[in-house]
């Protein structure tokens, strides 16, 4: 007869089997979890602009918040043969407000030196609740200049959730884009994609 303390440490000791079954159910659920973000975000997918080498970014221009200029004009234009991250935002949306952070972070810490980062408030009633959501963001910092915009600029660009954002090549084609919450990883990865052209 066997000793119960020993068959009581083989059973509190997670031996091979257990622990390769756990690495294999870890693994299938980190599949799957990935095979789902990737559907999500292919599907949401589905209405952005048409991105890639021919894809000419369509007109963008606005006034700068009076905040960040004074009734100055910003001009998508004006920045060519420079990477610009453009950041569609309405000032009532909640994963507006929490990923404008990540906004503001590539500003400080882009991952090229050349990089462009702005802001286009869209669906908004009034220039003082854009102000509002400015202020009680990261984006009091001044870093990312926000623009106007209206539903003309929403439709140019196929807005039809928030937050969306598109990256724009230095020869004024749209690279990537994408909505919903992205990380700044999650950002550097896309447009390294969308660089080498994959």
């Amino acid at each position: 007869m066997g000793d119960p303390m020993s068959d009581q440490e083989q059973t509190a000791k997670p031996g091979p089997t257990r622990l390769r079954r756990f690495v294999q159910e870890t693994l299938k659920t980190a599949v799957w979890l990935t095979v789902a973000l990737v559907g999500v975000s292919l599907w949401q997918a589905r209405s952005l602009l048409p991105h890639g080498r021919d894809a000419a970014a369509p007109e963008l221009a606005g006034s700068l918040l009076a905040a960040e200029g004074g009734g100055q004009r910003f001009d998508l234009a004006a920045l060519r043969g420079r990477p610009v991250l453009i950041y569609f935002l309405a000032p009532w949306c909640g994963v507006c407000r929490v990923s404008v952070g990540t906004i503001d972070r590539i500003a400080v810490r882009p991952w090229r030196e050349d990089l462009a980062v702005v802001a286009v408030a869209l669906d908004f009633e009034s220039e003082k609740e854009v102000e509002a959501f400015v202020q009680d963001t990261s984006l009091r910092s001044g870093r990312v200049p926000v623009v106007l915009g209206g539903s003309d600029v929403g439709a140019r660009w196929k807005i039809d959730s928030y937050p969306t954002w598109y990256l724009v090549g230095a020869d004024g084609n749209v690279l990537t884009g994408a909505k919903g919450y992205t990380s700044w990883a999650g950002y550097r990865v896309r447009s390294w994609i969308a660089e080498i052209g994959i």
